[in-house]
């Protein structure tokens, strides 16, 4: 059976142009790959010599047109080989590839045009793809960088193998008969093109596999990158799919704080694992990310494996890895700031000694409740009590009985009072209500009930020695009419509360 030439060269040339096609669609992808440009360069190479080679059939007498073929083929080795090199991280040998390539031109230019011989033409390819294959194979078989051992010394087999029939090429051609011309079925000739094939298919699927595998490896680099920061910082670390919210990973310090191991984790949605309440809290969150293109200190509510919940303080970003979009935030556990902050507020807010509020906040409060009065029309009485001759007590009997005469009055009068009014502490043994939505009748009841009970406390300097607490109380209303304020209220009932004292003390008046 007769193998026609120009059906094996067009066969090649077809498999070299989707091979290009393929290697530029993924180095597109992989764009900073060492060796990449190489790559691309050998490729197009490749299929600018295979078409070359297809011109031959038709112009077979044109020696331009065969130097330009030849000289394009080596030029596309060369470009293999140095992307092969580069892409294994090795060193160029620049000086390899240069000398390679100007002694191969200077003979095909000599045996083309000055002395016209095939054989010695084929033999100098073959010698040309001898050096540089065989260089290939022995940098990559004795690669000592582990990462990409098994693909690339595969591919060094291949360059071995390719050095192999190179070698077996150049013999052929220099021990065997004349070659008249590239159309000629000769055995040769047809191993030379069904070699170049196998080569071809073999030479995609070994670059395809090693990039495969340098990807995977990058990936778990990556990963493993990824991994060693979110455990060198200090918070808790997430990462999630945008569109899912599947945790993609997470750090130690998450996994401790939810109660839960790395496998109940990773690979489940983040409303799975009592990140979010449900899906619309995720929802809403994904909203302001996306309208502000980033979330800073955004308090939410996790829910631990046993059912117990913390405020976590979360910021988020989002972030591309391998063309696919990712959420990573940083949160910590606010609860224990926010213990501290209500401490601390309470502390701003309420008197040491009593626990009720200061005069500071009182005062507040009562202008609060005040304007709120005058929308709803609702009715105010404010009392001003103060503890009958407490400096004779704290003369007599010392500081610390008279700490404990004001807390027990402090809790007296808290027990007659309803939790919509005020008491705050406003001087030395000075304190001051705030009735919300009550009338006259009803400020005299709850004054007299204060009264008599702060009365009835038994309180003892020592074993045998009773003290007897009395307080006097100012009462007045506030008036709307009269535009009453904070200080006209307060002068009111403590010129009732003088009256009071000038009545005898232990006793109430008031003052509408």
């Amino acid at each position: 059976m007769i193998i026609h030439i120009p059906t094996l060269a067009l066969v090649l040339c077809l498999l070299v142009l989707l091979q290009t096609i393929g290697t530029c669609s993924f180095l597109h992808r992989v764009r900073d790959v060492p060796g990449n440009r190489h790559f691309l360069y050998g490729s197009l190479l490749l299929v600018l010599a295979t078409v070359l080679l297809l011109l031959r059939f038709w112009f077979e007498s044109s020696r331009a047109l065969v130097l330009l073929s030849n000289i394009t083929l080596l030029a596309a080795i060369a470009a293999l080989y140095v992307g092969v090199i580069r892409f294994a991280g090795r060193r160029v040998r620049v000086g390899l590839v240069a000398s390679t390539g100007v002694l191969f031109i200077l003979g095909m230019v000599y045996f083309t045009f000055v002395y016209d011989h095939m054989n010695i033409r084929v033999a100098l390819y073959s010698a040309a793809f001898c050096v540089l294959t065989g260089s290939a194979g022995r940098e990559l078989l004795f690669l000592k960088r582990a990462a990409y051992l098994r693909s690339l010394k595969a591919v060094g087999v291949f360059s071995i193998f390719c050095f192999a029939v190179s070698a077996a090429r150049l013999a052929v051609a220099l021990a065997g008969p004349p070659m008249r011309g590239i159309t000629e079925p000769s055995a040769s000739l047809i191993f030379t093109f069904l070699a170049a094939i196998a080569s071809c298919v073999v030479w995609t699927f070994m670059i395809a596999l090693t990039f495969h595998e340098r990807a995977g490896i990058e990936k778990r680099e990556a990963q493993e990158r990824l991994k060693t920061i979110y455990e060198a910082i200090p918070e808790m670390v997430i990462l999630t799919e945008y569109d899912t919210g599947v945790v993609v990973e997470a750090n130690r310090r998450l996994y401790r704080k939810l109660g839960l191991p790395e496998e109940a984790v990773v690979g489940r949605k983040t409303t799975e694992i009592g990140f979010w309440n449900g899906e619309e809290d995720r929802l809403r969150f994904l909203d302001i990310l996306r309208r502000r293109g980033k979330v800073d200190n955004h308090e939410i509510l996790v829910r631990r494996k046993d059912g117990t919940t913390f405020t976590g303080l979360l910021s988020s970003r989002p972030l591309e890895l391998g063309g696919v979009r990712h959420i990573i935030s940083v949160f910590r556990d606010i609860d224990e700031r926010k213990r501290m902050e209500n401490e601390l507020e309470k502390q701003a807010q309420t008197d040491a000694l009593t626990g009720v509020f200061n005069r500071r906040h009182f005062l507040r409060s009562v202008r609060r409740e005040i304007s709120h009065s005058q929308e709803t029309g609702g009715r105010l009485v404010f009392m001003m009590l103060d503890i009958d001759h407490f400096k004779r007590i704290n003369d007599y009997y010392g500081h610390q009985l008279g700490d404990t005469v004001i807390r027990l009055v402090s809790q007296s009068i808290r027990s007659e009072l309803r939790a919509s009014d005020l008491l705050g502490r406003i001087g030395g043994e000075e304190f001051a209500i705030l009735l919300v939505n009550a009338d006259p009748a009803a400020g005299e009841r709850i004054g007299e009930n204060i009264r008599r009970k702060v009365e009835s406390l038994e309180v003892y300097a020592d074993t045998n020695t009773p003290v007897y607490i009395t307080v006097s109380i100012g009462l007045t209303e506030y008036r709307p009419d009269k535009d009453d304020s904070v200080d006209t209220l307060i002068a009111r009932a403590d010129k009732a509360l003088y009256k009071a004292k000038a009545a005898g003390r232990n006793s109430v008046v008031s003052l509408w």
